[in-house]
């Protein structure tokens, strides 16, 4: 746990852009969300409200699942360090699907009078989304804060967080606006009008090239911000695959188990044994803590160009190949390395894992590696009187997999002179406090952290149980070689016995 302290006499610039400031904040239930209320409230103790835009829901309204978010661990350096923390948040209950997010009057007049820095983090990032929810959320929210913006009259900044992959049809990317494959209001409207169930049927069409709604909705967003936020102070912060925290306020801390951390999930629990990956390509990923600090940053770099008389939305591309890009390949090898010190003692097989980039080939290992064993432990699981359940975990495993392939495949340039100038400009003592370069990366240091973790916050296992799981890893590496051998030898002995039988056939019926 980090504990990062200043005295008033040695505020930075972005600590003091803060002081007496009031933020509003969409999406802060969510992962990004919720550390960047934390480290807003650690760090910028003189921030005056900061209010979080909450989905009430049928068993809690905004201010309960606010006191639920709290008792996150998550939050406890911020409540240690900052006694006045709680009279600085207030939950707004409101929803980013309806228009004017379905405020109350009061609300909306608190935020018009008193807010000015917006942070829009609320998304559907779910890669199987309905389009026309996606459409609604991602696109129509972003139409929505816009709107409300325009009558906020203390505003001095917002950031949009999209992400680096709203322009992924494309190769290279730079920090620029790009075509979007239909205008925001077009399709707006087109959902708008049609049922459902009738838009699934043609999804396919409007998504074209790109692999999901989220990353289609995403790029149409963007063209919503440059239409709709032409004279506000306005820019877009683009993070890549965002995982586990580095250092704060926690080592590793992290509480979904999507993208790379579910597959190093499902390899630590001895389910995912095979996966279609190019080992060569870069691993776009980024530590939440890291990615926090450049958001924050961020906001104060549009407003200071605004000031400066800048009209065009500044973009910030945010990745992991700054200098040291990480593979694939290094990205495996390390959550191995450090996986294998400290196994899961839930695991029921060891660890092993195969990277194939051919379909086919994955395809076949598949059913050889994953729904055959599968099926084996279900009935296993009958025997001895259990619910059955390996195959049922295992199409949902395949399906996840097969909503990230498209980027374990592929390969992107993403440029950031944005980026990389706002980290040039910063204070000393911004640069510790928000520090956010990926120039020259520990990856081996930062991946420790990210595999304990792991091991930690979603299989919530005490490392005191360390030496029983490495026994336990032991012997399921006896069995997995046993059984690896055993198979060998037969398949060996299979094919002897058919290249012999072949032989005295031939041998047969030449002598004939």
């Amino acid at each position: 746990m980090i504990d990062i302290r200043f005295e008033p006499k040695s505020k930075t610039p972005i600590q003091q852009f803060y002081d007496g400031e009031t933020i509003f904040i969409t999406g802060g239930t969510g992962f990004l969300g919720k550390m960047l209320i934390e480290k807003l409230v650690r760090t910028c103790t003189d921030l005056d409200r900061l209010y979080v835009l909450v989905r009430p829901k049928k068993d809690n309204n905004a201010v309960e699942r606010v006191e639920t978010m709290f008792e996150d661990s998550v939050f406890d350096a911020m409540k240690t360090q900052v006694p006045t923390w709680r009279e600085k948040i207030v939950a707004v209950s409101g929803d980013c699907t309806q228009p004017g997010f379905e405020l109350s009057e009061m609300d909306r007049l608190t935020l018009q009078e008193n807010t000015s820095v917006v942070f829009h983090l609320a998304a559907t990032v779910r890669f199987d989304e309905k389009l026309k929810r996606a459409v609604i959320i991602n696109v129509g929210g972003t139409k929505e804060l816009l709107k409300m913006c325009t009558d906020m009259k203390n505003l001095k900044s917002i950031v949009h967080v999209s992400t680096a992959f709203s322009n992924c049809t494309r190769k290279y990317i730079d920090e620029k606006f790009y075509e979007a494959p239909v205008n925001g209001d077009t399709i707006l409207n087109i959902v708008e009008h049609l049922k459902e169930e009738d838009l699934e049927i043609i999804a396919d069409k409007f998504v074209g090239d790109f692999p999901n709604t989220y990353t289609y909705t995403k790029c149409i967003a963007e063209h919503v911000v440059r239409e709709y936020g032409g004279n506000l102070p306005i820019g877009i912060f683009r993070p890549a695959i965002v995982i586990s925290s580095y250092k704060e306020p926690m080592e590793g801390w992290c509480y979904h188990v999507y993208g790379p951390s579910g597959i190093c999930v499902g390899i630590a629990a001895g389910l995912i044994r095979v996966i279609q990956l190019d080992v060569h390509k870069t691993a776009q990923i980024i530590p939440v803590d890291l990615t926090v600090n450049a958001l924050i940053a961020i906001a104060w770099d549009i407003a200071n160009k605004k000031e400066k008389g800048d009209t065009e939305a500044p973009i910030y591309n945010y990745h992991s190949s700054w200098t040291n890009r990480i593979t694939w390949k290094l990205y495996t090898d390390l959550a191995f390395k450090f996986g294998k010190q400290i196994p899961s003692v839930k695991s029921i097989w060891c660890y092993t894992l195969i990277t194939t980039t051919n379909a086919f080939f994955y395809n076949f290992l598949t059913i050889i590696l994953h729904i055959l064993p599968g099926i084996f432990m279900d009935f296993a699981l009958l025997f001895i009187g259990h619910k059955p359940r390996i195959t049922k975990a295992y199409k949902k495993i395949h399906k996840h997999l097969s909503l990230i392939v498209y980027f374990s495949l592929r390969d992107w340039t993403f440029s950031n002179p944005n980026t990389q100038r706002l980290w040039d400009t910063l204070d000393t003592r911004d640069r510790e406090l928000f520090y956010f370069s990926m120039k020259d990366f520990d990856w081996e240091d930062y991946m420790s952290k990210y595999i304990r973790g792991l091991r930690l916050y979603i299989l919530q296992e005490d490392f005191n149980t360390v030496p029983t799981a490495q026994k336990r890893m032991t012997k399921l590496i006896y069995l997995h070689y046993t059984i690896k051998y055993t198979v060998l030898v037969l398949l060996a002995w299979l094919l002897y016995r058919s290249l012999f039988f072949a032989y005295i056939f031939l041998t047969t019926t030449f002598r004939s």
